[in-house]
């Protein structure tokens, strides 16, 4: 019997949260998937994300080097369908709420039956996902 790990498909905020150094339990997740069996991966929204934050040559070394041992994976039909019934299945008076990048990540971890590895609870915690959510805890030297 082959025992199947379900790939992790990292947030946007637990690769900011790496980058500032302002989450431990971000850094120490990342180290675990990049050491691990199993390897990791990321949107390309979260690319995105990570990328229009780069303000200089310096940062952007530094987010191409933290993205480098992730599979990116892209945008697909599926991954739009399932965005779609999720942003559906909110009330509509709370569809302005919605971050439609968010909407689009967690379809990318449904669509692909990834584990789904988040700091912000509150951006995924309405979508109807069957995938396992992994809220990290949120400590930083600010924030005991």
């Amino acid at each position: 019997m082959i025992l199947m790990i379900p790939v992790p498909l990292l947030d946007t905020s637990v690769l900011i949260a790496h980058l500032r150094g302002s989450s431990p339990s971000a850094t120490q997740t990342i180290s675990e998937i990049i050491k691990g069996p199993q390897k990791g991966a990321i949107s390309i929204l979260t690319y995105y994300e990570i990328m229009k934050g780069a303000i200089d040559p310096f940062h952007k070394r530094q987010c191409k080097l933290i993205v480098r041992p992730f599979k990116i994976y892209g945008l697909t039909k599926g991954i739009a369908d399932i965005a779609s019934q999720y942003y559906r299945s909110i009330p509509k008076n709370e569809r302005c709420n919605i971050l439609q990048l968010d909407l689009l990540i967690a379809a990318t971890a449904e669509y692909n039956r990834f584990h789904l590895i988040t700091l912000n609870r509150k951006d995924f915690e309405r979508f109807p996902l069957t995938v396992q959510v992994i809220y990290l805890q949120q400590i930083s030297p600010t924030n005991p």
